[in-house]
């Protein structure tokens, strides 16, 4: 069986879910690394006071990560239903 289209918006939703999740993670690996002493090694001292001082990244990493995974679907879903599977002729996909 091959997959000849896939939907565009639901890659474009299924990406973004995908990459709003992550910035949660990158979140929290960002606030381990501040606590635990890690930035400090890694960032001049202006930077890890800014990070420190305002924790506005933990809502807009997320929310920008959520934008960027749709429109990275969407553009994903699109180029394969035009380019790649006339290329391809397809994904090969098993369903039960």
């Amino acid at each position: 069986m091959k997959l000849k289209k896939i939907g565009v918006l639901s890659l474009g939703y299924v990406a973004a879910i995908f990459a709003f999740f992550m910035g949660i993670l990158q979140d929290i690996l960002t606030l381990v690394q501040i606590n635990s002493g890690v930035a400090s090694e890694l960032m001049t001292v202006e930077q890890l006071a800014y990070l420190s001082g305002s924790y506005w990244w933990i809502i807009t990493v997320p929310l920008i990560l959520l934008v960027i995974g749709f429109l990275g679907g969407v553009i994903a879903a699109w180029i394969y239903n035009i380019v790649i599977v006339k290329l391809t002729g397809g994904l090969s996909i098993e369903l039960k």
